[in-house]
């Protein structure tokens, strides 16, 4: 099957849900860039995350530990 390479902008629209949401979708679950919808397997390809989020995720993950 081919992957379509899809934007989270475009995934965002094709999902009906904001694009901050799917960042956090494939921060959760690293396999959500994946997904299939009906005939069409899509690897979603995010955009490079904003410097914000990527020092809040930072901090979610030393939090953690």
């Amino acid at each position: 099957m081919v992957k379509e390479l899809i934007s989270v902008r475009e995934a965002a629209k094709l999902l009906g849900i904001g694009i901050n949401r799917v960042y956090g979708l494939i921060q959760e679950d690293p396999t959500f860039p994946y997904i299939v919808i009906g005939d069409r397997n899509i690897k979603i390809l995010p955009e490079r995350l904003p410097a914000w989020k990527n020092k809040f995720l930072e901090k979610q993950m030393e939090e953690r530990k």
